[in-house]
């Protein structure tokens, strides 16, 4: 009984192996720190959802509009952002730097 309890334990094992080998987690390179903002005011948009496409990775905007998530070499990575009674936006990583916020519009 203990043996086949063993063998059990070793097969769940060498399956996450398995798993983590053929999903292998983007190493991340830097932050991106910035601020989320209504288009037409300019005002600050608290606890909209900020979240790497394709990944169950996500934040939420601080009462400032601000949001940092970390991010990997992934040049076709791409940032979604959404917030109700506001359009989603998608943004590619490649396309944050050198810039301060992302302006969202209303619906």
């Amino acid at each position: 009984m203990n043996l086949r309890r063993l063998l059990i334990v070793i097969v769940i094992l060498a399956g996450t192996s398995v798993l983590k080998a053929h999903n292998p987690v983007k190493p991340a390179v830097n932050s991106a720190k910035l601020q989320v903002i209504d288009a037409e005011s300019g005002d600050p948009l608290t606890g909209a959802r900020v979240t790497i496409q394709g990944s169950t990775l996500s934040v939420l905007t601080d009462s400032e509009g601000y949001f940092m998530l970390p991010l990997s070499e992934d040049q076709h990575e791409m940032l979604t952002i959404s917030l109700v009674s506001f359009k989603t936006v998608s943004v590619p990583v490649s396309h944050l730097s050198g810039i301060a916020s992302i302006q969202m519009s209303e619906k």
